[in-house]
């Protein structure tokens, strides 16, 4: 079937891919508006004092240090790091001890998904409230610490829409913690790409 616009023929095939286009140029639209942004537009990381802070967490012995991955598990966001995600925590199980933080209240089975996804164990992935979180701006973020439990990194994970090794922060400070040398504390607030709020 087709119809006559201005003198010119469609078909129903190219109507069906300017609708596709249009919802997706009105969901590209949406995201951008309401997911990209600055990271911490606040500048909340700059209350935290970092010599005082510690995470306290039940690291191996033979572990470098930690890196808690902070998510909510609603945020569209979650999907661009996944895959780096997923690999950081593969390259660096070595070294680190891995943990996922999930903000608000759910039930254990999307514990159980987070763990099995990434390799560690359910323990490791817990529930926090934003109260206990109130010290960070957004997700998907980042927490790496020493063996000394003192913070090396608060962030994100990158810089941008999608988070890759080629523009991740994570990387490169994870490589220095799995040394054993001690990493001073990084906080990355200023950066632009799409998180979530708490």
């Amino acid at each position: 079937m087709k119809f006559s616009i201005t003198n010119k023929l469609i078909t129903k095939g190219q109507i069906v891919i300017l609708v596709v286009l249009v919802v997706a140029l009105g969901a590209a639209l949406l995201v951008q508006n309401k997911f990209l942004r600055i990271y911490d537009p606040e500048f909340v990381l700059l209350d935290l004092d970092v010599d005082q802070f510690r995470l306290n967490l039940p690291l191996s012995q033979h572990k470098q240090g930690a890196m808690v991955q902070v998510l909510s598990p609603g945020c569209p966001c979650n999907g661009f790091s996944r895959d780096h995600i997923g690999l950081l925590t593969k390259k660096s199980q070595k070294y680190v001890d891995h943990f996922v933080w999930l903000v608000g209240a759910g039930e254990d089975s999307v514990r159980q998904r987070y763990a099995e996804s990434l390799g560690i164990p359910i323990q490791n992935v817990q529930w926090r409230t934003q109260r206990e979180l109130s010290w960070l701006p957004a997700t998907p973020a980042a927490l790496i610490v020493n063996r000394d439990q003192r913070l090396a990194y608060v962030g994100p994970f990158s810089d941008g829409v999608r988070c890759t090794s080629d523009n991740s922060f994570v990387d490169r400070v994870l490589g220095n913690v799995a040394t054993g040398l001690t990493v001073f504390t990084q906080l990355n607030s200023q950066v632009h790409g799409c998180f979530c709020q708490l």
